[in-house]
Protein backbone atom coordinates (compact mmCIF):
# COMPACT_ATOMS: atom_id res chain seq x y z
CA UNK A 1 0.00 0.00 0.00
CA UNK A 2 1.40 3.59 -0.70
CA UNK A 3 2.27 6.02 1.95
CA UNK A 4 -0.49 7.41 3.18
CA UNK A 5 1.58 10.64 4.06
CA UNK A 6 2.58 11.47 0.44
CA UNK A 7 0.74 14.73 0.45
CA UNK A 8 2.48 15.72 3.62
CA UNK A 9 5.83 15.16 2.70
CA UNK A 10 8.42 13.55 -0.11
CA UNK A 11 10.19 11.22 2.80
CA UNK A 12 12.16 10.45 5.47
CA UNK A 13 15.79 9.80 6.55
CA UNK A 14 15.93 7.23 9.39
CA UNK A 15 18.52 5.62 11.47
CA UNK A 16 19.25 1.81 12.42
CA UNK A 17 20.71 0.58 15.39
CA UNK A 18 22.32 -1.82 16.08
CA UNK A 19 22.71 -2.44 20.10
CA UNK A 20 25.15 -4.11 20.30
CA UNK A 21 28.40 -2.84 20.88
CA UNK A 22 31.55 -2.87 19.15
CA UNK A 23 33.52 -5.24 21.83
CA UNK A 24 36.66 -3.06 21.24
CA UNK A 25 35.40 -0.13 20.64
CA UNK A 26 32.45 -0.21 22.92
CA UNK A 27 29.95 1.81 20.31
CA UNK A 28 27.20 1.57 18.63
CA UNK A 29 26.80 1.28 14.83
CA UNK A 30 24.66 3.41 12.43
CA UNK A 31 22.79 2.65 9.18
CA UNK A 32 21.41 6.15 8.05
CA UNK A 33 19.22 5.82 4.75
CA UNK A 34 15.88 7.43 3.11
CA UNK A 35 12.95 5.99 2.05
CA UNK A 36 8.99 6.94 0.92
CA UNK A 37 7.50 4.09 2.35
CA UNK A 38 6.29 3.79 6.21
CA UNK A 39 9.22 3.24 8.78
CA UNK A 40 7.82 0.00 9.73
CA UNK A 41 7.59 -1.33 5.90
CA UNK A 42 11.18 -0.08 5.44
CA UNK A 43 12.20 -1.56 8.10
CA UNK A 44 10.50 -5.24 7.44
CA UNK A 45 12.33 -4.77 3.90
CA UNK A 46 15.53 -4.48 5.45
CA UNK A 47 15.13 -7.24 7.50
CA UNK A 48 14.26 -9.73 4.75
CA UNK A 49 16.83 -7.99 2.23
CA UNK A 50 19.85 -6.26 3.75
CA UNK A 51 21.14 -3.25 1.47
CA UNK A 52 24.53 -4.25 1.69
CA UNK A 53 26.60 -7.09 2.59
CA UNK A 54 27.59 -5.16 6.08
CA UNK A 55 24.44 -4.75 7.62
CA UNK A 56 23.41 -8.60 6.24
CA UNK A 57 26.65 -9.84 8.02
CA UNK A 58 25.30 -7.89 11.42
CA UNK A 59 21.63 -9.44 10.79
CA UNK A 60 23.09 -12.93 10.26
CA UNK A 61 24.89 -12.85 13.61
CA UNK A 62 21.54 -14.06 15.57
CA UNK A 63 20.83 -16.53 13.17
CA UNK A 64 16.60 -16.29 13.49
CA UNK A 65 13.73 -14.36 11.81
CA UNK A 66 13.01 -11.22 13.73
CA UNK A 67 9.86 -9.64 14.74
CA UNK A 68 9.18 -6.10 14.78
CA UNK A 69 7.27 -4.35 17.85
CA UNK A 70 6.44 -0.69 17.88
CA UNK A 71 8.84 0.43 20.55
CA UNK A 72 7.14 4.19 21.39
CA UNK A 73 7.88 7.43 20.59
CA UNK A 74 10.95 9.83 20.59
CA UNK A 75 11.05 13.22 19.76
CA UNK A 76 7.41 13.42 18.22
CA UNK A 77 8.97 10.66 15.77
CA UNK A 78 7.34 6.83 15.49
CA UNK A 79 10.37 3.61 16.75
CA UNK A 80 10.24 0.57 16.02
CA UNK A 81 12.60 -2.17 17.31
CA UNK A 82 13.44 -5.55 16.84
CA UNK A 83 11.61 -7.99 19.78
CA UNK A 84 14.61 -9.19 21.07
CA UNK A 85 16.15 -5.35 20.79
CA UNK A 86 18.93 -5.98 18.71
CA UNK A 87 18.12 -3.13 16.40
CA UNK A 88 16.02 -0.02 16.43
CA UNK A 89 14.73 2.03 13.77
CA UNK A 90 14.07 6.11 14.21
CA UNK A 91 12.64 8.83 12.08
CA UNK A 92 15.73 11.46 11.95
CA UNK A 93 14.14 13.89 9.78
CA UNK A 94 11.10 14.33 7.20
CA UNK A 95 11.99 16.02 3.92
CA UNK A 96 9.28 18.23 1.48
CA UNK A 97 11.29 17.27 -1.73
CA UNK A 98 13.72 15.61 -3.66
CA UNK A 99 16.92 17.77 -3.52
CA UNK A 100 16.26 18.06 0.84
CA UNK A 101 16.17 14.26 1.22
CA UNK A 102 19.47 14.01 -1.22
CA UNK A 103 21.00 16.86 1.03
CA UNK A 104 19.82 15.37 4.44
CA UNK A 105 20.93 11.71 3.90
CA UNK A 106 24.05 13.21 3.13
CA UNK A 107 24.28 15.52 6.10
CA UNK A 108 23.32 12.65 8.27
CA UNK A 109 25.41 9.67 7.26
CA UNK A 110 28.44 12.42 7.50
CA UNK A 111 27.14 13.68 11.28
CA UNK A 112 27.35 9.72 12.61
CA UNK A 113 30.24 8.78 10.11
CA UNK A 114 28.80 5.71 9.15
CA UNK A 115 30.38 5.67 5.53
CA UNK A 116 32.77 3.15 5.56
CA UNK A 117 34.99 4.10 2.83
CA UNK A 118 35.60 7.21 4.79
CA UNK A 119 35.83 6.21 8.23
CA UNK A 120 35.96 2.62 7.98
CA UNK A 121 33.74 -0.20 9.70
CA UNK A 122 33.55 1.22 13.23
CA UNK A 123 30.92 3.50 13.00
CA UNK A 124 28.17 1.83 10.57
CA UNK A 125 27.28 -0.20 7.71
CA UNK A 126 26.86 2.39 5.26
CA UNK A 127 28.56 1.75 2.18
CA UNK A 128 28.22 5.50 0.09
CA UNK A 129 27.99 8.79 1.18
CA UNK A 130 23.90 8.80 0.71
CA UNK A 131 22.39 11.29 -1.73
CA UNK A 132 21.60 9.02 -4.44
CA UNK A 133 25.10 8.20 -5.11
CA UNK A 134 25.36 4.45 -5.15
CA UNK A 135 28.69 4.32 -5.10
CA UNK A 136 29.66 1.44 -7.42
CA UNK A 137 31.49 2.46 -10.80
CA UNK A 138 29.51 1.94 -14.04
CA UNK A 139 31.60 -1.47 -14.82
CA UNK A 140 30.62 -2.53 -11.67
CA UNK A 141 27.07 -2.54 -11.89
CA UNK A 142 27.24 -4.27 -15.34
CA UNK A 143 27.86 -7.60 -14.21
CA UNK A 144 24.62 -9.47 -13.27
CA UNK A 145 26.50 -11.43 -10.29
CA UNK A 146 26.91 -7.84 -8.65
CA UNK A 147 25.82 -7.86 -5.11
CA UNK A 148 23.53 -5.12 -6.01
CA UNK A 149 21.81 -6.69 -9.13
CA UNK A 150 21.31 -10.28 -6.99
CA UNK A 151 19.66 -8.23 -3.95
CA UNK A 152 16.76 -6.71 -6.13
CA UNK A 153 14.85 -8.80 -5.09
CA UNK A 154 11.38 -9.81 -7.66
CA UNK A 155 8.37 -9.41 -5.54
CA UNK A 156 9.72 -6.39 -3.73
CA UNK A 157 10.44 -4.47 -7.27
CA UNK A 158 6.73 -5.95 -8.16
CA UNK A 159 5.04 -3.83 -5.03
CA UNK A 160 7.12 -0.93 -5.93
CA UNK A 161 5.85 -0.92 -8.94
CA UNK A 162 2.37 -1.39 -8.09
CA UNK A 163 2.84 1.19 -5.75
CA UNK A 164 3.68 4.04 -7.76
CA UNK A 165 6.95 4.79 -6.66
CA UNK A 166 9.29 5.94 -9.85
CA UNK A 167 12.31 4.30 -11.01
CA UNK A 168 14.80 6.68 -9.58
CA UNK A 169 12.48 5.90 -5.93
CA UNK A 170 12.73 2.40 -6.37
CA UNK A 171 16.57 2.87 -7.38
CA UNK A 172 16.79 4.76 -3.65
CA UNK A 173 14.76 2.04 -2.51
CA UNK A 174 17.28 -0.80 -3.24
CA UNK A 175 20.69 1.48 -3.16
CA UNK A 176 21.24 1.06 -6.41
CA UNK A 177 21.33 2.96 -10.17
CA UNK A 178 17.65 3.66 -11.98
CA UNK A 179 19.58 1.57 -15.31
CA UNK A 180 20.09 -1.05 -13.17
CA UNK A 181 16.01 -1.42 -11.87
CA UNK A 182 15.33 -1.14 -16.04
CA UNK A 183 18.23 -3.79 -16.43
CA UNK A 184 16.42 -6.10 -13.90
CA UNK A 185 12.83 -5.35 -15.10
CA UNK A 186 13.90 -6.42 -18.52
CA UNK A 187 14.42 -9.68 -16.86
CA UNK A 188 11.04 -10.19 -16.64
CA UNK A 189 10.66 -10.79 -20.23
CA UNK A 190 10.81 -14.46 -20.30
CA UNK A 191 8.49 -14.72 -17.33
CA UNK A 192 6.04 -11.96 -17.84
CA UNK A 193 6.36 -10.74 -21.33
CA UNK A 194 7.30 -7.13 -20.07
CA UNK A 195 10.63 -5.22 -20.66
CA UNK A 196 10.09 -1.68 -19.28
CA UNK A 197 8.71 -0.15 -16.07
CA UNK A 198 5.59 1.26 -18.47
CA UNK A 199 4.78 -2.57 -19.52
CA UNK A 200 5.35 -3.50 -16.15
CA UNK A 201 2.77 -1.05 -14.57
CA UNK A 202 0.16 -2.28 -17.44
CA UNK A 203 0.87 -5.81 -16.38
CA UNK A 204 1.06 -5.29 -12.46
CA UNK A 205 -0.97 -1.86 -11.74
CA UNK A 206 0.42 1.28 -10.43
CA UNK A 207 0.41 3.27 -13.59
CA UNK A 208 -2.43 5.59 -11.98
CA UNK A 209 -0.24 6.07 -8.52
CA UNK A 210 3.10 6.93 -10.64
CA UNK A 211 0.99 9.41 -12.38
CA UNK A 212 -0.01 10.86 -9.29
CA UNK A 213 2.97 10.73 -7.80
CA UNK A 214 4.81 12.48 -11.00
CA UNK A 215 2.69 15.43 -10.26
CA UNK A 216 3.02 15.69 -6.63
CA UNK A 217 7.12 15.98 -7.19
CA UNK A 218 6.39 18.35 -10.30
CA UNK A 219 4.16 20.55 -7.80
CA UNK A 220 7.14 20.65 -4.73
CA UNK A 221 9.42 22.10 -7.64
CA UNK A 222 10.30 25.59 -7.56
CA UNK A 223 8.18 27.19 -10.15
CA UNK A 224 10.73 28.19 -12.42
CA UNK A 225 13.07 24.98 -12.47
CA UNK A 226 12.34 21.83 -14.70
CA UNK A 227 11.93 18.75 -12.95
CA UNK A 228 13.39 16.26 -14.82
CA UNK A 229 12.57 12.77 -13.54
CA UNK A 230 14.88 9.49 -14.49
CA UNK A 231 11.99 7.77 -15.52
CA UNK A 232 11.08 9.79 -18.10
CA UNK A 233 14.85 10.78 -19.27
CA UNK A 234 15.10 6.81 -19.70
CA UNK A 235 12.15 6.37 -21.55
CA UNK A 236 13.35 8.76 -24.30
CA UNK A 237 16.96 7.02 -24.42
CA UNK A 238 15.22 3.35 -24.80
CA UNK A 239 12.71 4.58 -27.56
CA UNK A 240 15.83 5.63 -29.39
CA UNK A 241 15.79 9.18 -29.25
CA UNK A 242 18.25 11.62 -30.45
CA UNK A 243 20.11 14.73 -27.65
CA UNK A 244 18.34 17.10 -29.94
CA UNK A 245 15.04 14.79 -29.70
CA UNK A 246 15.13 14.58 -26.00
CA UNK A 247 15.83 18.26 -25.46
CA UNK A 248 12.70 19.07 -27.63
CA UNK A 249 10.15 16.44 -25.48
CA UNK A 250 11.48 17.56 -22.32
CA UNK A 251 11.81 21.22 -22.97
CA UNK A 252 15.23 21.37 -21.46
CA UNK A 253 18.55 22.97 -22.86
CA UNK A 254 21.57 21.02 -23.52
CA UNK A 255 23.20 21.82 -20.06
CA UNK A 256 20.40 20.95 -18.17
CA UNK A 257 20.66 17.54 -19.97
CA UNK A 258 24.60 17.20 -19.66
CA UNK A 259 23.88 17.59 -16.02
CA UNK A 260 20.55 15.42 -15.75
CA UNK A 261 23.53 12.60 -17.87
CA UNK A 262 26.15 13.72 -15.13
CA UNK A 263 23.58 13.74 -12.07
CA UNK A 264 22.51 9.85 -13.13
CA UNK A 265 26.28 8.94 -13.43
CA UNK A 266 27.52 9.15 -17.05
CA UNK A 267 29.31 11.18 -19.42
CA UNK A 268 28.08 10.68 -22.20
CA UNK A 269 24.62 9.84 -24.05
CA UNK A 270 26.19 6.91 -25.62
CA UNK A 271 27.46 5.49 -22.26
CA UNK A 272 24.03 5.18 -21.00
CA UNK A 273 22.68 4.01 -24.24
CA UNK A 274 25.02 1.29 -23.48
CA UNK A 275 24.22 0.65 -20.32
CA UNK A 276 20.76 -0.08 -21.04
CA UNK A 277 21.15 -2.00 -23.78
CA UNK A 278 19.62 0.00 -26.55
CA UNK A 279 23.35 1.55 -28.50
CA UNK A 280 23.24 -1.45 -31.43
CA UNK A 281 19.42 -0.77 -31.92
CA UNK A 282 19.82 3.42 -31.74
CA UNK A 283 22.93 3.54 -34.73
CA UNK A 284 20.95 0.40 -36.68
CA UNK A 285 18.20 3.26 -36.54
CA UNK A 286 20.49 6.06 -37.01
CA UNK A 287 21.40 4.60 -40.52
CA UNK A 288 18.07 3.80 -41.46
CA UNK A 289 16.51 7.37 -40.66
CA UNK A 290 19.38 9.31 -42.06
CA UNK A 291 18.97 7.30 -45.51
CA UNK A 292 14.93 8.25 -45.87
CA UNK A 293 15.55 11.69 -44.51
CA UNK A 294 18.40 12.73 -47.05
CA UNK A 295 15.80 11.14 -49.98
CA UNK A 296 12.67 12.58 -49.11
CA UNK A 297 10.91 15.82 -51.20
CA UNK A 298 9.41 18.31 -48.93
CA UNK A 299 6.49 20.76 -49.91
CA UNK A 300 8.50 24.08 -48.83
CA UNK A 301 4.81 25.90 -48.58
CA UNK A 302 3.45 23.63 -46.18
CA UNK A 303 6.36 23.81 -43.92
CA UNK A 304 6.29 27.12 -43.94
CA UNK A 305 2.77 27.22 -42.68
CA UNK A 306 3.02 24.55 -40.49
CA UNK A 307 5.78 26.70 -38.47
CA UNK A 308 3.66 29.81 -38.64
CA UNK A 309 0.89 27.54 -36.75
CA UNK A 310 3.78 26.93 -34.40
CA UNK A 311 4.64 23.24 -34.67
CA UNK A 312 7.48 22.25 -32.60
CA UNK A 313 10.10 20.29 -34.21
CA UNK A 314 8.89 16.81 -33.01
CA UNK A 315 5.50 17.61 -34.47
CA UNK A 316 7.06 18.67 -37.71
CA UNK A 317 9.03 15.77 -38.08
CA UNK A 318 5.69 13.52 -37.73
CA UNK A 319 4.43 15.81 -39.91
CA UNK A 320 6.24 15.73 -42.78
CA UNK A 321 7.90 12.28 -42.21
CA UNK A 322 11.59 14.42 -42.01
CA UNK A 323 15.12 13.11 -39.64
CA UNK A 324 16.98 16.35 -38.67
CA UNK A 325 19.22 16.28 -40.91
CA UNK A 326 16.63 16.81 -43.91
CA UNK A 327 14.65 19.55 -41.81
CA UNK A 328 17.91 21.59 -41.10
CA UNK A 329 18.67 21.25 -44.28
CA UNK A 330 15.40 22.23 -45.55
CA UNK A 331 15.43 25.33 -43.50
CA UNK A 332 18.68 26.48 -44.64
CA UNK A 333 17.12 26.19 -47.99
CA UNK A 334 15.10 29.06 -47.17
CA UNK A 335 17.15 30.96 -45.99
CA UNK A 336 17.19 30.06 -41.92
CA UNK A 337 19.98 28.55 -39.18
CA UNK A 338 17.59 27.16 -37.14
CA UNK A 339 14.17 26.60 -36.48
CA UNK A 340 13.56 29.21 -33.49
CA UNK A 341 14.72 31.86 -36.00
CA UNK A 342 12.23 30.47 -38.70
CA UNK A 343 9.59 30.73 -36.37
CA UNK A 344 10.24 34.40 -34.86
CA UNK A 345 10.55 35.90 -38.80
CA UNK A 346 7.08 34.10 -39.75
CA UNK A 347 5.37 34.47 -37.30
CA UNK A 348 5.14 31.71 -35.82
CA UNK A 349 7.06 32.05 -31.77
CA UNK A 350 3.79 33.67 -29.81
CA UNK A 351 1.86 30.26 -30.98
CA UNK A 352 4.28 27.98 -30.80
CA UNK A 353 5.08 29.55 -27.00
CA UNK A 354 1.24 29.07 -26.07
CA UNK A 355 1.00 25.33 -27.71
CA UNK A 356 4.00 24.67 -24.87
CA UNK A 357 2.32 26.77 -21.90
CA UNK A 358 -0.77 24.63 -22.86
CA UNK A 359 0.82 21.51 -22.69
CA UNK A 360 2.44 21.92 -18.97
CA UNK A 361 0.00 24.21 -17.45
CA UNK A 362 -3.33 23.55 -18.93
CA UNK A 363 -4.75 24.29 -15.32
CA UNK A 364 -3.72 27.27 -15.38
CA UNK A 365 -5.71 27.92 -18.22
CA UNK A 366 -8.89 26.12 -16.86
CA UNK A 367 -8.70 28.63 -13.87
CA UNK A 368 -8.39 31.33 -16.01
CA UNK A 369 -11.61 29.65 -18.04
CA UNK A 370 -13.65 29.77 -14.36
CA UNK A 371 -13.00 33.35 -14.23
CA UNK A 372 -13.57 34.65 -17.29
CA UNK A 373 -17.14 32.87 -16.78
CA UNK A 374 -17.70 34.54 -12.86
CA UNK A 375 -15.75 37.62 -12.70
CA UNK A 376 -15.31 40.38 -14.93
CA UNK A 377 -12.18 40.85 -13.51
CA UNK A 378 -9.36 39.63 -11.27
CA UNK A 379 -6.36 39.94 -8.82
CA UNK A 380 -2.97 37.85 -8.46
CA UNK A 381 -4.70 36.79 -5.28
CA UNK A 382 -7.75 35.42 -6.53
CA UNK A 383 -6.05 33.12 -9.31
CA UNK A 384 -3.03 32.12 -6.72
CA UNK A 385 -5.82 31.09 -4.43
CA UNK A 386 -7.05 29.12 -7.08
CA UNK A 387 -4.20 27.89 -8.29
CA UNK A 388 -2.74 26.70 -4.56
CA UNK A 389 -0.16 29.03 -5.10
CA UNK A 390 1.18 32.60 -3.87
CA UNK A 391 -0.01 35.86 -5.07
CA UNK A 392 3.68 36.09 -6.12
CA UNK A 393 2.96 32.75 -8.09
CA UNK A 394 0.16 34.55 -9.52
CA UNK A 395 1.97 37.52 -11.02
CA UNK A 396 4.33 35.07 -12.64
CA UNK A 397 1.75 33.52 -14.61
CA UNK A 398 0.27 36.89 -15.24
CA UNK A 399 2.84 39.06 -16.56
CA UNK A 400 5.07 36.00 -18.00
CA UNK A 401 2.91 34.12 -19.81
CA UNK A 402 -1.38 35.54 -19.63
CA UNK A 403 -0.55 38.90 -21.11
CA UNK A 404 2.03 38.06 -23.34
CA UNK A 405 -0.04 35.89 -25.10
CA UNK A 406 -2.33 37.89 -25.22
CA UNK A 407 -4.89 36.00 -22.97
CA UNK A 408 -5.17 39.18 -20.40
CA UNK A 409 -5.19 42.40 -20.25
CA UNK A 410 -4.34 44.99 -17.08
CA UNK A 411 -7.44 47.41 -16.01
CA UNK A 412 -6.59 50.73 -17.04
CA UNK A 413 -6.97 53.85 -14.47
CA UNK A 414 -6.32 51.92 -11.56
CA UNK A 415 -6.50 53.63 -8.03
CA UNK A 416 -3.19 54.75 -6.13
CA UNK A 417 -2.66 51.19 -3.39
CA UNK A 418 -5.02 49.19 -5.15
CA UNK A 419 -4.03 45.67 -6.58
CA UNK A 420 -3.49 45.71 -9.83
CA UNK A 421 -6.64 44.16 -11.69
CA UNK A 422 -6.99 42.23 -14.67
CA UNK A 423 -9.83 41.08 -17.28
CA UNK A 424 -9.22 38.44 -20.09
CA UNK A 425 -9.31 39.81 -23.33
CA UNK A 426 -11.68 38.83 -25.96
CA UNK A 427 -9.16 37.10 -28.09
CA UNK A 428 -9.00 35.28 -24.99
CA UNK A 429 -12.40 34.13 -24.01
CA UNK A 430 -12.96 32.99 -28.04
CA UNK A 431 -9.47 30.96 -27.40
CA UNK A 432 -10.51 29.08 -23.55
CA UNK A 433 -14.11 28.47 -24.68
CA UNK A 434 -12.58 26.68 -27.50
CA UNK A 435 -10.35 24.93 -25.33
CA UNK A 436 -12.81 23.79 -22.43
CA UNK A 437 -16.40 24.19 -23.85
CA UNK A 438 -17.89 20.87 -24.10
CA UNK A 439 -19.32 20.29 -28.00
Amino acid sequence: MANSNWQKYYGIIYKIIDTNKDKCLQRKKFYIGRTIQTLKERFSKHLRNPPNSFLAEAFARYNKKFTIVRNGVKNASMSYRTKGGEFVIEVLRYCIDVESINKSEIEEIEHHKSWIAKYGNKYGYNVNRGGGDNGISRDGQKGEDHYRWINIDEDTLIEYIQNGLLLDEIAGEFGTSTPTIERRIRDFKEKYGVKNITEARTLFGGGEEATIRRGLINSLAHPNKKTIIDEDFIEQIILLKTRLEIQEVLEIGHVQFYDKLNEMGYKSIKDIRADLGVQENYKKQYVERKSKSLSKDVDIDNLIEAIRSGLNKEDLKEEFGLGDILLYKTLKEIGYDNLPDARIDLGGQLIFELRRYMKHSKHVLETLFILSKNNRYFTARMLGIRLKISEKGGYHHIYNHLICYGLVEELPNQRHGQKRRYRITKYGKEFLFKLFSKP
